[in-house]
């Protein structure tokens, strides 16, 4: 019986690595599946727990993680179907609907299927109402780095992700008539230590994005104390199947931030979410350490 943890991600082919690889060079966004398994990695050695990275097996293992790519899925289900492996927990940067892939996700092989939210949750099991009682919810940490004092150079920043749409640009200049200093990016133009700086350098984040399975960028926020006020409309939809949730803010806390439903709301809130005294960094802190997200991890593992 192993005590390892085995974990498996696209880098078990070599192919697949290749392609990340050539993403990363066209600054194509894989930031959210790697910054998933780097804190769990990291996470697990301030555990202080040995895990195997992408192993190829040759004896029997109790459990299994497959943290991304749905072909590595696939080997890994080949080898329970010959009896090295015990458990199978798939997720949660796997596929975007339980039918992607040919279906893999629904495999009878697999034991635990991990997301990173309730709205997640939620859709796959609407999808595919057999996987009801697989489904665990599990969010990735964020590293909270040590708090910069510099100046602020905006009172809002503005992080944009939608496309063909007014919001954003009436947002802008609501907020300028009132005198406020505003900066806005858009998602896919920038890099991560550019918005790292943005954020040292806010007072307040605003971000529009119709849904987020777990919304890192917000999470990065919060662990520099940026309060963040965010656009949802309390659904999501996709291929004909909707279910109701925050489907653009699912780890929103009140000691983090608000959210609004439509720009008359916005302006309806606005002065009172500049007043609150908001903690997101102690919200941070608390929940979504990479050592809190870790063993939250090996305790779906081990359940």
């Amino acid at each position: 019986m192993s005590k390892e943890i085995y974990l498996y991600t696209a880098g078990l082919f070599w192919s697949e690595k290749a392609k990340s690889v050539l993403k990363r060079l066209l600054n194509r966004q894989l930031r959210g599946p790697r910054a998933v398994q780097d804190s769990l990695f990291e996470g697990l050695r301030e555990l202080d727990r040995s895990f195997l990275l992408n192993f190829k097996l040759r004896h029997f293992v109790d459990s299994v993680g497959v943290l991304s790519n749905a072909r590595t899925l696939a080997w890994v289900l080949q080898q329970k179907s010959k009896g090295l492996i015990g458990k199978v927990i798939a997720g949660p940067n796997l596929v975007v609907t339980p039918k992607d892939e040919g279906g893999v996700l629904e495999s009878p092989l697999i034991d635990k299927i991990i997301v990173p939210s309730r709205w997640v949750k939620d859709y796959y099991e609407k999808i595919s109402p057999g996987l009801e009682n697989k489904i665990f919810i599990w969010p990735a940490g964020v590293l909270a780095p040590s708090q910069n004092r510099a100046n602020k150079v905006y009172d809002f920043f503005i992080y944009n992700k939608l496309r063909e749409n007014e919001l954003p640009e009436k947002i802008m200049e609501e907020l300028r008539a009132g005198g406020f200093k505003v900066g806005n990016i858009e998602y896919g133009k920038f890099k991560q230590a550019d918005y790292f700086k943005i954020l040292e350098q806010s007072k307040f984040l605003i971000y529009l994005s119709k849904s987020e399975s777990q919304g890192l960028a917000m999470f990065e926020a919060w662990a520099r104390n940026v309060p963040t006020l965010i656009w949802d409309r309390g659904f999501f939809e996709k291929a004909g199947v909707k279910i109701t949730g925050f489907a653009a803010s699912p780890f929103l806390d009140p000691s983090a931030g608000m959210r609004f439903k439509d720009f008359q709301e916005f302006k309806d809130i606005l002065s009172e979410f500049m007043q609150t005294n908001f903690e997101p960094r102690q919200y941070v802190l608390l929940n979504f350490s990479h050592k809190i997200c870790a063993q939250k991890y090996l305790d779906i593992v081990n359940a």
